[in-house]
């Protein structure tokens, strides 16, 4: 911002440059990399000495994805649930197409990453209905081999002495699947705790569901002054969306 303060920089085209860095820094035998991804913060480049390196206390491993934007209105919401989720093994987030709540997820498992040692996971589940494309995605995203035909029990006891976060996401079309696989893990891997991301929720005993709010919308009255309309999360995400599409934009009353 302080180098190019009119550049607007797409999302995507950070994450090529950045991959093309990763690439040009990479240790050829060691294989370290010096970008890493620090969870509510982007990239950091940590090339530093070896003492201090190993000093250092790095956070757990996780694979979420660096948030590049502001989380716009959930941030309260977030920091209850993160204050809930320690004595919860299973919490869901419901909610409308759109509604937020994926961003919610992500944001609540970057702030709760410090907690889980064996760090926290992200299972993409969107447009999967069947379990066994639930336990591929699992075990691409743990590091698992899945073969064909393996078993729910199976893939479960691979993470039996785990303690680390699941982050479930899009499980509407897989209902019944994250149903076994909940159950599964319940009694198999006590210490892995599941947050998922549904429509409807799993309807399971011990599920914590939380309806993700819509973001506050200004009444007609505050529409008439810019200051008031920026104060909602509604006018901010707009704003912010717009920006990105057009360089200059600037909200008029």
């Amino acid at each position: 911002m302080s180098v190019w303060p009119s550049s607007v920089v797409e999302e995507n085209n950070l994450r090529v440059h950045i991959a093309a860095l990763r690439r040009a820094l990479a240790d050829g035998e060691g294989g370290r990399c010096y970008i890493i991804n620090v969870p509510q913060r982007g990239y950091c480049f940590v090339a530093t000495p070896p003492m201090q390196a190993e000093a250092a206390q790095p956070l757990p491993e996780h694979n979420l994805p660096a948030r590049l934007v502001p989380v716009l209105g959930l941030e309260p919401l977030a920091r209850a649930l993160a204050r809930r989720l320690p004595g919860q093994t299973l919490m869901t987030l419901t909610g409308g197409a759109g509604i937020g709540k994926t961003t919610l997820a992500l944001y609540l498992a970057a702030q709760v990453l410090p907690r889980y040692r064996d760090g926290v996971w992200l299972v993409q589940l969107a447009g999967i209905s069947q379990l066994s494309g639930v336990l591929r995605q699992l075990g691409k995203a743990l590091g698992i081999e899945v073969e064909a035909g393996a078993t729910l029990q199976g893939v479960c006891r691979q993470l039996a002495s785990r303690q680390l976060l699941l982050v479930l996401d899009g499980c509407e079309q897989a209902l019944a699947a994250c149903r076994n696989l909940v159950s599964a893990l319940q009694e198999m891997a006590p210490r892995v705790t599941l947050l998922l991301s549904s429509r409807e929720a799993l309807h399971m005993p011990g599920e914590w569901v939380q309806r993700v709010p819509a973001m506050a919308v200004p009444p007609l009255s505050a529409l008439a002054s810019v200051e008031q309309a920026l104060a909602y999360p509604a006018v901010q995400l707009f704003v912010s969306r717009a920006q990105a599409c057009q360089q200059g934009f600037d909200l008029l009353p």
